[in-house]
Order: C-alpha cells, then structure tokens, then sequence
C-alpha cells in the first residue's frame, strides 16, 4: 500500500490516505513506529500488523466503549466506526462479530427504546425515530408488536401524554378557544400522535371540565 497523503486530526491522531481510496486515522506515535511517511509504500508486515490486528482491535474496543452505557443500533455503530475511518471491510467484520455474540441486536434495542421513551413520544414518533437510527421497518413493527399484552397500558400511557399538553397550556374547555386549541392539535401532531387520538382525549377532557 502506497501512502499518499498524512493529515493531523488533533494533537495526538493523524488521518493517513492510501491508494485505493482507503483511509485510517492512526495515533501520531504509530506514525513513528511503523515509520509511515507520506509518499512512501507500506510494507506488507506493517499492513498486515495494522489491518488485521490493529484496527481490527480497536474498532472492536470502540465499539465495547460504545455500548458502556447503553443500546446501540447497528447502524448508529456503522456510522460511528465510519466516521472514526475505520475501512468498510474492518467495520463489517466487526459488526458481525458483534451480531454473533449479540452484543448488538436491533430488535432488543427498538424494545428497549419503547419501553423508555413510550411515556415521553408517540408511537409513530419512536417509529420515526428507531427508523432514523437504521432499524428495518419489520423489527420496528416487530418489536411494537412484542407489546402486545401491555397495548392496553401503553395506550393509557400515550393518552396521559395528549393530556398533559392540554393541561400544561392551561387550556379552559368552557372558554373553547378554538385558536388555542389548533396550536395544542397541531403541535401533538407534529409529535406524531393521530388527530383521532387527540381528539378522543379532548373530548374527554371536555366532559370531565363540564361535571
């Protein structure tokens, strides 16, 4: 492999390009070690010491430190790995050790995104969002499915969110302001929740103000 260019990320990584349009980023004191030099060849030792053992390594570390603190989507790893210049090939390897060993799982992830963020978000807004982070559609659908027994709470739990927003704009059910009403509407909407569902609770609300 012939090195092309060398570009200082920060004071103590640099970013390196080869042929072949293949990039990495190598801590400067590597740099030293394995004596790389812009306009200069690697040797097939040292590209093996680096592609095969090296990157290999610490894109799996990355990906550990990652996942420390919480669940990560196989696409938010892929895009993380990509943008640190992990090559392609190293990145794919690396994922599918981690599918393997169900370090990473994207149906276990988008349940667990569910389950913490379904007294916060609408249904259709955690969709969106679980799509935003890579996850196919039928593990989505899949994994709201997999609530199934709870549907009943978790409807409880999405109606005491549109209830909370009438509740926090103060809004009087006998006044009937009607602009003020849209903007609740429009702004619960735009969360995701349907206007059937708003409307239900509204009208609910509306009852309960009138006993």
């Amino acid at each position: 492999m012939f090195v092309t260019s060398i570009y200082k990320l920060d004071k103590k990584k640099s970013l390196i390009l080869l042929d072949e349009d293949i990039k990495i980023s190598l801590y400067n004191s590597e740099l030293y070690k394995y004596e790389i030099q812009e306009q200069s060849e690697l040797s097939d030792e040292t590209s093996r010491e680096i592609f095969e053992i090296l990157l290999p390594r610490r894109a799996r570390e990355r990906v550990f430190y990652m996942l420390k603190d919480s669940d990560r989507s196989e696409q938010d790893v892929r895009r993380k790995l990509l943008s640190s210049y992990y090559p392609q090939d190293i990145v794919e390897t690396v994922i599918r050790y981690m599918k393997d060993m169900k370090y990473i799982d994207d149906k276990r992830y988008a349940e667990n995104y569910i389950r913490s963020n379904r007294k916060q978000k609408s249904i259709n807004r955690m969709k969106q969002e679980l799509y935003f982070h890579g996850v196919d559609k039928s593990i989505v659908c899949e994994a709201v499915d997999s609530f199934e027994d709870e549907w009943d709470l978790l409807s409880e739990e999405q109606q005491n969110i549109i209830q909370k927003e009438f509740i926090r704009r103060k809004y009087d059910f006998q006044g009937e302001d009607e602009r003020m009403k849209n903007k609740i509407i429009q702004s619960l909407m735009r969360k995701g929740f349907h206007f059937d569902d708003i409307q239900s609770v509204y009208r609910k609300l509306k009852e309960e103000s009138e006993t």
